[in-house]
């Protein structure tokens, strides 16, 4: 964790650690909540409870979405959906 009081370097590291991650979701197309979570816990000293929230705070919206994207461009298989769920 990084301990510091400069909210600069805080702020920094915060805006390094965001583009690093969505880096990472959007090259792997997924995942960056396996990165942001340890990031915003062992360096930004936040708690995993918070972290883990925050993760999912992002992650749902995103995904809401990217469905409604796939919907309107006619690219969900309907049939093959209803007989997966």
């Amino acid at each position: 964790m990084i301990k510091t009081k400069n909210k600069k370097l805080k702020t920094f590291l915060k805006l390094i650690g965001g583009v690093f991650i969505g880096f990472i979701n959007g090259f792997f197309g997924g995942g960056g909540g396996m990165v942001a979570v340890p990031f915003m816990t062992h360096l930004l000293g936040e708690q995993d409870k918070k972290a883990h929230a925050t993760a999912i705070l992002i992650i749902l919206p995103l995904s809401i979405v990217s469905g409604v994207v796939y919907i309107a461009q006619g690219a969900v298989e309907w049939d093959t959906l209803i007989k997966v769920t």
